[in-house]
Parts: structure tokens; sequence; C-alpha cells
């Protein structure tokens, strides 16, 4: 009886090392998942806050359009950002940067719709006149507003290409669409946040006050700036 006891006293100390490793294991993958979140988190911000076609066309709109048109904007390049998660789940990624047709056909009409809101912004800047307080000076619909943001993000291939190494990243070869809806939702709901809350900042009054003093010298330069980087994109090798 003695031996019997010893026994199953020595089983309930084995089953506990078990389930103590098993909790162990179970507290170091959460450590693990919420370290990749955080660095997924921001590696996508980092992607936002980089200057590029999206951070100058909201700019532009947010400091020339009225609030209703600059967020319109601001939930166009989240519109994009939603197109292009939407086909990286679907595994349409990889086809987009692997076919040179497709790739560069997106390419050059992104480069041409940089250099068409480019010019616009040039010309407009030209015949500019300061404003007095802090009104804006351009009236367009909301429609055309929400398009520029829509085109401007959805026609960048890059994107893809950012997206499908956060999902190489992130995700493995096989995982599931649940997976890497996961990614994309991390990285469309930053984007959801990030822009809005950018064209609120850029319309408070200080800002908005500082812009109207030099309304036409900031308008021909983000002008100038969506032409140079359309060039740039038209002009790059990748």
């Amino acid at each position: 009886m003695g031996l019997m006891g010893a026994i199953s006293m020595q089983q309930c100390l084995g089953k506990g090392v078990i389930i103590s490793i098993k909790l162990q294991l179970n507290q170091f993958k959460v450590v693990i998942m919420n370290i990749s979140l955080f660095l997924l988190i921001t590696i996508c911000f980092i992607g936002m806050i980089s200057p590029g076609p999206d951070f100058i066309l909201v700019t532009k709109n947010a400091l020339l359009y009225p609030k209703r048109q600059a967020l319109a904007t601001a939930f166009g390049i989240v519109t994009g950002c939603v197109f292009h998660a939407t086909y990286c789940i679907l595994g349409l990624a990889l086809l987009i940067t692997q076919s040179v047709v497709l790739y560069t056909t997106l390419k050059y009409a992104g480069a041409c719709y940089l250099i068409y809101l480019g010019l616009k912004g040039l010309k407009s800047g030209h015949s500019a006149k300061i404003i007095q307080e802090s009104s804006p000076v351009k009236k367009v619909s909301i429609a055309k507003a929400y398009s520029e943001g829509v085109l401007c993000n959805a026609l960048n291939p890059k994107l893809a290409v950012f997206l499908l190494s956060l999902f190489t990243q992130f995700v493995s070869i096989n995982a599931s669409i649940g997976d890497k809806a996961l990614v994309a939702g991390v990285f469309v709901a930053e984007s959801f946040f990030y822009w809005p809350l950018l064209v609120l900042f850029l319309q408070s009054n200080n800002i908005r006050k500082l812009f109207t003093r030099f309304q036409a010298v900031f308008t021909r330069i983000f002008g100038g700036l969506l032409v140079y980087v359309g060039i740039r994109v038209m002009l790059s090798a990748d």
C-alpha cells in the first residue's frame, strides 16, 4: 500500500510538473505574440508616417480643402488600404509583384495620376491669393476629394510589396486567411485612425493661420512634390 501510494504521489508530481511547464510555455507564447503585435503595429506606423504620395496629398488637401472634403481624402486613403489588404489576404499580392506587365501598368498609372495632381496644385498655386482668416481656398465636392485619396493609394503598387513583406515576416506561407486578415486588419485599423487625425491636426487654427500667410508658396511646394514623386515613381527601376 505504501509502495502504491508512493507511485501515485510520483505520478501526481509528474503531472504537476507537466502542467507547470505547459503554463509557462503558454505564458511564453503570449509574450511572443505581444512582442510580434507590437512590432507589427510599429512597422505599420513607420510606413504610414514616412513621406510619400499619400502623406503629401492628405497634407495638401487638409490645408486647401474644407474639413469634410479633407476628411473625405483621408478616408479615400483608408479605402485604398482596404483594397490592398483584401487582395493580399486572397493571395494576389504575389501575382502583382511578380507580373512585370501588371506591376508596371499600375506603377505608370499611379505616377501619371500623381503628376496630374501635382500640376493641378502648381496651377492653383499660381493663381492663389492670400485670404483672410483661416477659411479653405478650394471648393471641391466630397466625392472628388474622396476619389483623389482612393486613386492615389490604390494605384501605388509599392503598397502590395509592403504588405507582402508584412505577411512574410509575421505569418507563415501556409497561414490561414484568418491569420492574414489579422495582419492586414492592423494595417487598415492604423490607417483608419492615422489619416483622419492628421487632417484634424493640420486643420488646427495655428497651422491654418500659418498656411494662409503663405498659401501660394505652400500650394506650389505640394504641387511640385507630387510631380517630383510621380516622376521618381515613373523612373524607378523596381
